[in-house]
């Protein structure tokens, strides 16, 4: 019985990474609503992580055609006062591992991303979903998407 709960469970779970879309962050309120407009650029903040780091700046590469840097090669300073700048941010919730009535549950790290607009100091967070390249994807896909609507 405990084996087919679990299993029931991870079912659930990978039911609902899979209906992850580019609407679920449209219709979440987790873009500026004003996102892309005018003279706008995204910087790109660096995790820490290697893997993750790779992983934002090829998606954008592949997803995004607006303006995005690395934070490292950054020209903030040089720039036009008018230009709004946001910040792409990956987070990290490091779960240790604890016992449960179902027995020991290992340690994991969820990954999730967000922006924040520079000008409102606002922090605009994706939803936590298991695959964060998928769910990765997904959040600068809608970024574009937002970009060209407001351009």
């Amino acid at each position: 019985m405990k084996s087919f709960i679990i299993g029931l469970f991870t079912l659930c779970i990978l039911f609902l990474t899979s209906c992850v879309s580019t609407k679920t962050f449209l219709k979440n309120d987790q873009i500026p609503a004003d996102f892309g407009k005018g003279n706008s650029t995204v910087i790109i903040i660096s995790s820490g992580n290697k893997k993750i780091d790779r992983f934002v700046n090829s998606a954008f590469e592949k997803y995004y055609k607006g303006k995005f840097e690395s934070a490292l090669n950054s020209n903030r300073n040089q720039q036009n006062a008018s230009s709004h700048y946001y910040t792409f941010n990956s987070y990290m919730d490091f779960n240790r591992g604890e016992f449960t009535s179902y027995g020991r549950q290992a340690p994991s790290t969820d990954i999730y991303f967000g922006i924040t607009d520079l000008q409102t100091n606002k922090t605009y967070k994706n939803l936590r979903f298991g695959n964060y390249k998928k769910c990765g994807k997904y959040f600068v896909k809608a970024l574009e998407i937002v970009r060209k609507r407001n351009e």
